[in-house]
């Protein structure tokens, strides 16, 4: 929320703004905040241009054609579901997306990547600090149409018309954008909001690349249309690692976050073979995984023989062992 002045600063936000035309400099001349200088100028109706953009100037014009690429999947995922395209109703053909200051590192990268000469524009809403950068180009705006973007946010997310079922670095794009990573009671969770086909398609990524349960998804319970999926503990840890393990775009803060739930299993499992966990009565319970479902194969005594039944269950279920390996290399085994 913007802090109360006086008048006489009032009148001097004014006159500072009409001499200089900017309101960043005019915060850093006199000493007040973005969101102040925002509201005084509202408060006596003047108008501010609008944020411009270089129109078809971007260099980009192999952008987004190519899903095989980490940067054309990572950045169309971000863009589907933190960014938006304008209406086609409007004359204009603009591409944008605001994101937390914290964040900022990532635009530095999407500008690059579409070899564009726009600049990054920091800016404040109440005490939350932003940048935006944007885009306009007509080329650039119909491929993302074509692709199944739209400017119905939210409610209206579609999947894309390229392969996506595999494609880890569009669902780290998707999870960055509108997913979290956290701990909730010392328990890893990942969550995801979005529209219907989006997280029934996250649902089916998961259940076929990181090995969980399908989830039954739950209504938003303020906003008809959008829907949740949590994954927690183990699943949890598998679906981070897909995601964020060795690669090159990433929100810094949740690539953390994702490294802090990596210490947390090896805290609590040590190097112990996936499916093989220790109970609190000191024995050892072996599981495995077939079609989505948890098959329980026993509790024993030591660790030895519950990794023998594992084994064993990885040669019914799978055809194949996977050896004694830590989880980490087992994710990609599987």
């Amino acid at each position: 929320m913007a802090k109360k002045i006086s008048l006489e600063k009032e009148m001097e936000v004014l006159s500072t703004f009409s001499e200089i035309g900017s309101v960043s400099k005019t915060s850093s001349k006199i000493g007040v905040s973005l969101s102040t200088v925002y509201r005084v100028l509202n408060d006596h109706n003047i108008q501010l241009k609008p944020i411009t953009y270089q129109f078809d100037k971007y260099k980009g014009s192999d952008c987004f054609t190519d899903f095989n690429r980490e940067q054309d999947s990572y950045f169309y995922g971000l863009i589907l579901t933190d960014g938006n395209i304008s209406s086609p109703e409007s004359n204009a053909r603009k591409i944008q997306i605001a994101l937390q200051q914290k964040d900022r590192h990532i635009l530095e990268s999407l500008k690059s990547y579409l070899k564009s000469d726009n600049k990054l524009v920091d800016f404040e809403k109440g005490e939350l600090r932003y940048t935006h950068f944007g885009v306009g180009s007509e080329t650039l705006y119909n491929r993302l149409v074509d692709l199944g973007c739209s400017w119905r946010k939210s409610t209206k997310e579609k999947l894309p018309k390229f392969e996506w079922e595999n494609n880890r670095h569009f669902w780290r794009g998707v999870i960055d954008g509108d997913g979290c990573l956290m701990y909730m009671s010392g328990v890893p969770k990942i969550r995801l909001i979005g529209s219907l086909e989006v997280t029934e398609g996250f649902n089916l990524f998961c259940w076929k690349h990181c090995f969980t349960q399908k989830r039954t998804l739950i209504k938003h319970p303020k906003t008809e249309g959008l829907f949740t999926i949590d994954f927690n503990g183990e699943e949890a840890l598998q679906i981070a690692k897909v995601l964020y393990h060795d690669c090159n775009l990433k929100l810094d803060r949740k690539y953390r976050t994702y490294l802090t739930f990596v210490d947390h299993f090896e805290s609590n499992c040590g190097n112990m073979k996936k499916g093989v966990s220790k109970t609190k009565y000191g024995t050892y319970q072996a599981t495995i995984k077939c079609d989505g479902i948890r098959l329980h194969l026993g509790t024993f005594k030591t660790y030895e023989e519950a990794l023998a039944e594992r084994l064993c269950a990885e040669v019914k279920y799978y055809g194949k062992t996977f050896g004694e390996s830590s989880w980490h290399s087992m994710l990609f085994q599987l």
